[in-house]
């Protein structure tokens, strides 16, 4: 099971929609944060539910305060910030993991 969400970041000038894709694989999670218009992307690896309720929690804290971020970028290095930054790794959007490529293409 898929499940997307948007979210309107960033503020006057610097306005983009990220798009959160949460991706349900029996009783695995991953997670696919990206921007249509950016050459990068987060992504996680496939984790237990436990770690997918917190995970979602870090991923609202960002949506509670869009203007502090102008782009996909500075998204990642708020996550890595956090305890469970080292759960987030940044890709390129040209070459990505074929999950990854999949679940943006679908969305």
């Amino acid at each position: 099971m898929t499940e997307c969400k948007r979210y309107n970041m960033g503020e006057n000038h610097y306005k983009w929609t990220m798009k959160v894709i949460c991706y349900n694989h029996y009783r695995n999670y991953k997670y696919v944060l990206f921007d249509n218009d950016d050459g990068e992307y987060i992504g996680t690896n496939y984790v237990t539910p436990a770690t997918a309720n917190d995970l979602e929690v870090i991923i609202d804290s960002v949506a509670e305060n869009p203007g502090r971020f102008e782009n996909i970028s500075d998204v990642f290095d708020y996550l890595q910030s956090l305890t469970y930054g080292s759960m987030f790794y940044m890709g390129n959007k040209i070459a990505p993991q074929l999950t990854d490529g999949v679940l943006m293409l679908a969305n």
